[in-house]
């Protein structure tokens, strides 16, 4: 068992590498950001953001330890597997918290019911194509050259299905809300931008590594692949980008949540001098100004 064509895809690893460290920047900046505004939050949610954190950071050590011994096979041996796991926790976390935010939004109980039945597709199927990683590592064969090509398109494909079914389906639900109030639906309508640009960025790179799709390990002397497109560290790249976009995303939603909520808490301030007293209707409102204003409020129980 061999690494697969080591030297052409180098550069596009190293180019993947670059734009994850780039993405892997701004969630700094958000996680910053977010731990310095996010005293009304939930205890539980303040603990998700520290744990997505956590495991971002350990896979950027991980991708780290993978361009440092690119050349050498032994550590790839557990940096890839491992690297992977990393990924897939922070997906059940963030993908997690957004059926949440679905159910919140929706009260929808089949809605939910069948993103969760996808999203636990998703999870079993990755966990199939990682089983056969692995045991093609040891033992080469029919098996484990089944169960990597199942599980990459079964994982794959259902990221494509989750993502665009839970943007669009956030999206459906927001669009509904009319509270009629100007700054309510100013706020509907910056969160729709958000997950709309999300659910589109993340379904992209998945049809990316669909397209690109293909084992970093060969089995003895043929190799087994999932498309004809011998670009194995290119999608391996592309995937570390996708979970450097995904976690941003989630940051993002959440830095968005407190920004507009300061946006909907400014005080509205009201010059009493542009008024000008109108005739008294009767005696008993001689010289009196009625006026009525109608404040809104977005707290930390807002769901949206």
């Amino acid at each position: 068992m061999v690494l697969a064509s080591k030297t052409p895809d180098y550069i596009a690893f190293l180019q993947c590498f670059a734009v994850s460290g780039i993405f892997y920047g701004i969630t700094i900046a958000q996680a910053y950001h977010y731990f310095r505004s996010s005293r009304e939050d939930a205890a539980w949610m303040k603990w998700l953001a520290g744990v997505v954190m956590f495991l971002e950071t350990a896979h950027m050590v991980v991708y780290i330890e993978q361009i440092d011994y690119y050349f050498s096979p032994e550590p790839q041996f557990w940096t890839i597997p491992t690297a992977y796991v990393l990924e897939i926790a922070i997906e059940i976390l963030v993908n997690g918290f957004y059926i949440y935010r679905i159910w919140m939004l929706s009260k929808n109980i089949p809605i939910v019911i069948g993103i969760g039945l996808i999203f636990i597709a998703r999870i079993i199927t990755f966990l199939l194509w990682l089983a056969g990683v692995i045991i093609a590592q040891f033992h080469a064969g029919v098996k484990a050259e089944q169960l990597v090509t199942a599980g990459f398109f079964g994982t794959t494909s259902a990221a494509i299905v989750l993502d665009t079914i839970t943007a669009a389906t956030m999206v459906f639900y927001l669009s509904r809300s009319n509270p009629g109030l100007r700054r309510s639906q100013e706020i509907i309508t910056w969160l729709l931008v958000y997950y709309v640009n999300t659910g589109a960025i993340l379904a992209s790179l998945s049809i990316a590594i669909l397209v690109t799709g293909y084992t970093t390990y060969k089995l003895e002397d043929s190799s087994y692949g999932f498309l004809t497109i011998a670009m194995p560290y290119l999608y391996a790249g592309i995937w570390n980008i996708f979970v450097k976009v995904l976690a941003n995303s989630f940051f993002a939603v959440l830095n968005s949540r407190h920004i507009l909520r300061a946006k909907m808490n400014k005080p509205v301030v009201i010059d009493t001098n542009a008024f000008v007293p109108e005739p008294p209707a009767c005696k008993s409102e001689a010289g009196a100004i009625r006026i009525k204003i109608s404040t809104e409020a977005i707290d930390s129980t807002d769901q949206v």
